[in-house]
């Protein structure tokens, strides 16, 4: 397979170099990074849960899951930007649920912010935008996307890509090699890889719980 070369953009990278400018170099702050990003994604899907189920139980339970995960778990103990890009999509997706129930454009321009961010920590965080189309049909809020409110988000996510726009075009055919890097990865493997994935590191009744959850949300979405 080819090498990942530069086919992310730097959001980790940068965090990790505050913390190094703040505490000097050292091989636990990368490592405690993830950890605090991990721990924070464990509470964002507390609320993200009591978000859409109004209730305490839930919501716990949402988080106990997340919490003994054990691919979260491997994750919140390196020095990768996986964890970080987890917190980011699971931030995302909070500021969407808010946006949905309570129709505030703050929470609007805050998920377009947090997207922007998100996308720019990994880029397979792009997967936010066809969650969010999926979650707009489903609860028929695209009715109130009106361009008025599309162009009062839009200079903010622009403004938040600025990062990885001026990453791209600093340097000398920055675009070409990028989409060139990112579009000649090749991968092996089967489509269901991940599924093994996350069945190895889960274990079967972790995974049964992961797929039992998803039925439950949708039965109750139908009611």
């Amino acid at each position: 397979p080819a090498s990942r070369g530069n086919s992310n953009f730097l959001v980790t990278q940068w965090l990790v170099s505050l913390l190094y400018r703040a505490f000097g170099l050292s091989d636990y702050l990368p490592r405690l990074l993830s950890a605090v990003a991990s721990v924070a994604t464990v509470v964002l899907v507390y609320l993200i849960a009591r978000q859409l189920y109004g209730r305490r139980r839930e919501a716990l339970l949402a988080a106990l899951v997340m919490a003994v995960s054990g691919y979260a778990v491997l994750l919140g103990r390196l020095a990768l930007l996986d964890a970080t890009a987890c917190f980011l999509l699971a931030a995302s997706m909070y500021c969407l649920t808010r946006w949905v129930s309570s129709d505030r454009l703050v929470w609007l321009g805050l998920f377009v912010v947090v997207t922007a961010v998100a996308v720019q920590a990994k880029v397979t965080n792009g997967l936010i935008l066809p969650i969010t189309v999926l979650v707009m049909l489903l609860t028929r809020s695209w009715r109130r996307l009106t361009w008025r409110r599309i162009l009062a988000v839009a200079p903010l996510g622009l403004l938040a890509l600025t990062p990885a726009t001026v990453q791209v075009f600093a340097n000398s055919g920055g675009v070409r090699d990028y989409f060139s890097a990112s579009t000649a990865r090749t991968s092996a493997v089967p489509w269901y890889y991940y599924l093994g994935i996350v069945r190895s590191n889960e274990g079967a009744l972790l995974s049964a719980v992961l797929v039992l959850g998803v039925l439950v949300a949708v039965v109750r979405h139908q009611r």
